[in-house]
């Protein structure tokens, strides 16, 4: 068996996240009728989440010291994140406020290990089943 690097560590981190990501929201031929994305009052009707459930989450100091030592002084963890399906993730009537199951999953997360969650919107499972 080699010897463990940070990098390795740093990403099988990554990848056991986005794999627990993945299976609490798999993608399926959600969404809102008519294939557009809900927003605002749309959002609400199709089962988004309204309730605060992340700021309450403090900072876990056991579970950050788990992640590699790069990682934590780093501070931050890299996702990506599909839109358009909402419960799990859909802006809000603005156009730029994400909200959503998902949404609150990986802020959760990063409360949790103290980390900044830095989110990129991809093209993913949401638009996909609406081509």
């Amino acid at each position: 068996m080699s010897p463990t690097t940070p990098r390795t560590t740093a990403r099988r981190t990554a990848a056991l996240l986005a794999t627990a990501v993945l299976a609490l929201t798999a993608c399926g031929p959600g969404g809102s009728a008519g294939g557009a994305e809900a927003t605002g009052p749309a959002a609400v009707d199709a089962g988004l989440p309204t309730t605060d459930v992340v700021s309450d989450i403090k900072k876990d100091p056991a579970a950050a010291e788990l992640l590699p030592a790069d990682v934590r002084a780093r501070g931050r963890l890299s996702l990506a994140t599909s839109v358009g399906t909402p419960p799990g993730a859909t802006y809000l009537a603005d156009g730029k406020t994400l909200a959503g199951q998902d949404i609150d999953f990986a802020n959760a997360v990063g409360k949790v290990l103290g980390l900044k969650i830095d989110r990129e919107v991809i093209r993913g499972c949401g638009e996909m089943w609406r081509e």
